[in-house]
């Protein structure tokens, strides 16, 4: 019964749209629910990244959100992937943006050209089509480091979830952390893959 009930109100708060109107960080509109931006931060401090990749900066509340917590930290920095033009630029130090979509190869080449060994924690929140998921995570699997996190957004999305789950198939080096979901509201149930190999 939890589990109706925790998918009835993810449902609710979507169709309320109050994510996509009324969630700011610093005046940045921010397309995340706090519950999973508090476990972000919590992931965060545990694995002290060198390198936060996310794909699909949108209008650039959650880059700007993730470059906050490195700022606190005085650690880190976040690689922001968008392939429309931002509205306006994020001018934050620890943010570095990239125009392209998120599989092409030269911006791939690009992030691992930066990061090299140093720790990096991945978040994918681009296209949540099947296939480009899939891609997507096959693509930045061997950037997150060991003891660190694939986060594959908005897998309370059907297509997205399937995707997570053929990628887990055939990549036993992750494993879905069922503790980032502690505060039971998440878009992304089963989606917080920890590297364990």
């Amino acid at each position: 019964m939890s589990e109706e009930i925790i998918r009835q109100f993810r449902a609710l708060y979507q169709e309320t749209k109050v994510i996509h109107t009324s969630t700011f960080w610093l005046g940045r509109q921010a397309l995340k629910i706090p519950s999973d931006g508090w476990i972000y931060q919590e992931l965060i401090y545990k694995v002290k990244p060198d390198f936060i990749i996310e794909t699909g900066t949108h209008l650039g509340g959650g880059a700007l959100f993730l470059a906050t917590i490195c700022e606190m930290m005085k650690q880190g920095q976040v690689i922001t992937v968008e392939k429309e033009n931002l509205t306006s630029a994020l001018n934050h130090h620890r943010i570095i943006e990239l125009k392209g979509s998120s599989i092409d190869e030269k911006i791939l080449k690009q992030i691992k050209d930066k990061i090299q060994k140093q720790t990096a924690l991945v978040i994918l929140d681009s296209d949540h089509s099947y296939e480009f998921v899939l891609k997507e995570a096959e693509a930045y699997k061997d950037i997150v480091s060991k003891n660190s996190y694939l986060i594959v957004e908005d897998t309370h999305m059907q297509a997205t979830a399937n995707a997570v789950s053929e990628f887990l198939k055939n990549n036993p080096q992750f494993i879905a952390d069922k503790e980032c979901e502690k505060f039971l509201f998440t878009f992304n149930p089963g989606g917080f893959l920890e590297r364990i190999l």
